[in-house]
């Protein structure tokens, strides 16, 4: 009788660890489709609006979804799930953007729009990924959005000293002269270049460029300074045409 009470004495204990056994399967991303397609790498045009709709299971509960945009054209890569063959170059403009929603379940399907800045040109990753209400976390999925703009203005600008290693090196109290060309084919709504000191985000130089009517406007020997201060500055044209969309072109300054 003594060995019938041990016995079951361990076979309630056996059943109550098997009952507190800790989930350790991953969920799964089944499908991220952008605007309706599935692929590597998708082509859009900046200005408009996307739909990222995710498709997802896991074996007991859903616990939390995330969408994350940003820039690809560093050349970091995310393993196998894609994003990770692209051939890249240097992005026009700054995008980055994330949203965190809440799901449940065993099966859930959720859509989520972005809009696209119409400043912005290159390639940008979107990355998918999800946990389950124990933590666990699904294999990451990753795919590439391609931005494509062929309404920003176009920049062809040197300076004098020539810019090196992406600076321009000056003495304290020195200047430099900006030359070159801005085009759009819609036009130029207005053109504003400026200094900016980057320890302090201070604008320490600025001038309005006079617009004209036509595609192109160009700039002639403009005298930018003096810089009166040691240090590192940030000079940026920015441009916007008729039709709304924003160009930049910018470099660096360093004065000693």
């Amino acid at each position: 009788m003594k060995k019938a009470i041990l016995f079951f004495a361990a076979v309630v204990i056996l059943a109550s660890c098997k009952k507190d056994e800790e989930d350790t399967t991953r969920p799964v991303i089944g499908s991220v489709k952008v605007n309706g397609a599935v692929a590597d790498e998708h082509d859009v045009e900046a200005g408009t609006t996307i739909s990222v709709e995710v498709a997802m299971t896991d074996n007991k509960d859903l616990n939390q979804l995330k969408v994350d945009i940003h820039s690809a054209d560093d050349g970091h890569t995310h393993g196998d799930d894609g994003g990770t063959e692209e051939v890249v170059e240097e992005n026009i403009g700054v995008w980055s953007d994330a949203r965190i929603i809440s799901v449940s379940g065993e099966s859930d399907k959720e859509t989520i729009s972005f809009t696209i800045p119409n400043t912005i040109k290159g390639h940008w990753h979107i990355e998918v990924s999800l946990i389950d209400k124990d933590g666990n976390e699904a294999v990451e999925y990753v795919t590439t959005l391609h931005v494509e703009n062929a309404n920003l203005p176009v920049f062809e600008i040197t300076t004098n000293p020539a810019i090196v290693n992406g600076e321009i090196e000056l003495e304290i109290g020195g200047t430099f002269l900006l030359s070159g060309t801005i085009t759009d084919p819609d036009g130029f709504e207005h053109i504003h270049i400026e200094v900016e000191d980057e320890a302090t985000g201070t604008v320490i130089w600025e001038q309005e460029v006079t617009v004209v009517a036509g595609s192109t406007i160009t700039l002639t020997d403009i005298l930018v300074g003096p810089f009166a201060t040691a240090g590192d500055y940030h000079i940026h044209i920015h441009a916007e045409d008729n039709a709304g969309f924003e160009g930049e072109w910018e470099t660096h300054v360093h004065v000693h």
